[in-house]
């Protein structure tokens, strides 16, 4: 499970350094945050949500908890 307050800049690179590593990602969507909003943006819409999970931090809980929205 990824967050972070540089998406471009922290999330990113870890995000890539798990790939290398063969583990799964979840990126939490509304768990990130970037200076650049339409960096930030192009990366949760477009790259991560083609390879990865993007719920977000309400429906990750809800996940691991068992509960339904």
């Amino acid at each position: 499970m990824l967050a972070g307050i540089a998406t471009g800049g922290g999330v990113l690179p870890t995000a890539c350094l798990a790939t290398d590593l063969d583990h799964r990602r979840t990126v939490l969507a509304d768990g990130c945050a970037d200076p650049d909003h339409d960096l930030h943006r192009l990366l949760i819409e477009k790259m991560f949500a083609r390879h990865d999970d993007v719920p977000t931090v309400d429906e990750w809980v809800k996940s691991r908890l068992g509960c339904r929205a």
